[in-house]
């Protein structure tokens, strides 16, 4: 007879799955156990940490025999650091198993499926580390020490990066180890760093206290300090844009942002979302365009160089003025934009009658704004989702609405993490 689970146990699994969140499943006392630092396949020991009427969740502490697709992590903060949470697992465990949470979420949360699935554009050897881009991360000091990295998985204790981030850019693992030998002042600092495919990396610093005295530690830097309320209070340097090309039916782009718009952090596979994009979309010459949550033209751009007329929407004013610096740096007369929250505008009836939408809202989705969706009649919706549960309850409303999913694929955008992206294709059944 099984023992009665109880927090500080320490228990026997087989975990047999990977869950939406990253965690390796097992079983025990008739509960589906949640398990940190697990993988498919391995008989562990876990340590109970947290244990609810219908489940538990722990954190593997002894692997007694390992599963086929683990491997040494390679990072000594690995399990404590919420930086990654799939570092011990083989790309293409990695792989499959985003696909299962994909066509779960499709099967449990939307109740259909996608005839087209395309599977998972996998990353390639050389972009499964040093990919990130950009990056949040924590800091606190005592005056004497610093600490510079990740929180720990769901905490607010800063896990400091041990001399080398497994993840983050080359440039920006550089810098934080320069910011971890600087002087700080006491008290706790976000740190926003980002870097373009040329040039330093841009420091954004929000700091728990004195400003000024934060400042001074990154005055050699291209920086920003922010108050509690995101306001600019000084920075250093001339204006500073973070710059990346794509490229679409030959036309090479420039795309280039101020520190602080949203952008991908994958530069390598944020082209092949790009591909699948403009593959699903099948622009042609002159049809209208509407590019919902269209951040600074990371697909506007290209779908107008396809000949698509694109009208991107965006409730961030300085991701709009990016997009429109970026449409007329790149000569494309084909795209405008408009600073509007999305369900707002779709609600005014601003939108007329679409040929196309493309949608990417954040991860809690565009839920207020599929009836507005619904209204544009558009033939056709391409939906960019980085969360498989939100995009299934999207995509679920849609097909009420009179669509249906003709393709769909995964774009490995965060490897070593449980992250993944997803674009999909909707189809209208009626005539327009």
């Amino acid at each position: 007879m099984a023992l009665r689970m109880r927090v500080g146990q320490i228990i026997e699994l087989e975990l047999n799955g990977l869950a939406a969140g990253g965690r390796a499943v097992g079983r025990s006392d008739g509960r589906v156990v949640f398990v940190s630092g697990g993988a498919p396949g391995d008989r562990a020991q876990v340590e109970l940490q947290a244990v609810r009427r219908r489940h538990g969740e722990g954190r593997v502490v002894k692997v007694l025999k390992p599963g086929p697709g683990r491997r040494p992590p390679d990072c000594p903060a690995f399990g404590d650091c919420g930086g990654c949470q799939w570092l011990h697992l083989k790309e293409d465990v990695q792989s499959e198993a985003k696909e299962n949470l994909i066509l779960s979420a499709f099967s449990r949360i939307g109740k259909f499926e996608v005839r087209g699935w395309d599977g998972i554009k996998p990353v390639s050897p050389e972009g499964s580390l040093s990919y990130r881009s950009r990056a949040v991360l924590r800091g606190e000091s005592d005056g004497r020490d610093v600490k510079i990295g990740f929180y720990a998985t769901g905490t607010h204790r800063v896990v400091p990066i041990p001399g080398h981030c497994r993840v983050l850019h080359p440039e920006l693992d550089r810098l934080v180890v320069d910011l971890s030998g600087r002087a700080w002042p006491k008290g706790a600092f976000q740190l926003d760093l980002a870097v373009g495919e040329a040039g330093p990396v841009h420091v954004t610093l929000r700091p728990h206290g004195d400003w000024g005295a934060y400042a001074s530690v990154v005055r050699d830097l291209p920086f920003q300090v922010l108050d509690g309320r995101g306001r600019v209070v000084t920075s250093g340097g001339p204006e500073f844009r973070i710059s990346y090309k794509l490229e679409a039916d030959g036309e090479v782009l420039e795309i280039s942002s101020r520190p602080g718009s949203f952008g991908q952090v994958h530069r390598r596979q944020n082209r092949a979302l790009v591909e699948a994009v403009l593959e699903m979309s099948a622009v042609r010459q002159g049809e209208s365009v509407l590019d919902l949550y269209c951040g600074i033209g990371n697909l506007s751009l290209p779908l107008a160089v396809r000949g698509g007329q694109v009208v991107g929407v965006e409730v961030s004013g300085r991701a709009v003025a990016d997009a429109a610096r970026n449409g007329s740096a790149n000569r494309l007369s084909g795209c405008r934009f408009v600073t509007a929250d999305v369900p707002a505008y779709l609600a005014r009836g601003s939108a007329s009658r679409p040929d196309l939408v493309v949608l990417n809202p954040p991860r809690t989705g565009a839920a207020d704004a599929i009836e507005g969706i619904l209204r544009t009649r558009a033939s056709r919706i391409v939906y960019v989702s980085c969360d498989p549960a939100t995009l299934a309850r999207d995509a679920s409303r849609l097909m009420s609405g009179g669509y249906h999913p003709a393709r769909a694929v995964g774009v490995d955008m965060f490897p070593q993490t449980a992250h993944v992206e997803i674009v999909m294709l909707l189809e209208s059944s009626a005539p327009r």
